[in-house]
């Protein structure tokens, strides 16, 4: 049978972990090695499972999860916020949008132009 891994190199060498396969992971200093390794792991895994390795009164049940409620009339009635002063002596702004389009947009911020990449 053919498992689907994931190989992530790192400082130390390279761990890989099969996805279809909850918690089954290993690692290696060579990614050759990793990739013996996780084969080792896969066969022990499904082993395990085949021959009923789970714990004594465990059980595997589905649960449906709600999709999330809109939000509540309690977070709609915030007051919106102003920000009247600041250090970047920029313009007043209500919100992330609009102080994002104050740093960005050189006719309402100069200083924008000043602070652009050179371009190659």
């Amino acid at each position: 049978m053919t498992y689907k891994v994931v190989l992530i190199r790192s400082e130390e060498g390279y761990s890989v972990s099969c996805p279809s396969l909850p918690g089954c992971a290993s690692q290696g200093a060579t990614e050759d090695e990793a990739l013996e390794n996780i084969k080792d792991a896969i066969r022990e895994y499904v082993a395990v499972e085949t021959h009923g390795g789970r714990h004594a009164g465990e059980r595997v049940l589905f649960v449906d999860v709600p999709a999330a409620s809109p939000p509540t009339e309690a977070l709609g009635k915030r007051k919106p916020f102003k920000v009247r002063t600041n250090k970047l002596g920029l313009p007043p702004f209500t919100n992330v949008n609009e102080l994002i389009h104050l740093l960005e947009c050189p006719r309402c911020n100069p200083a924008a132009l000043d602070s652009r990449p050179e371009k190659d």
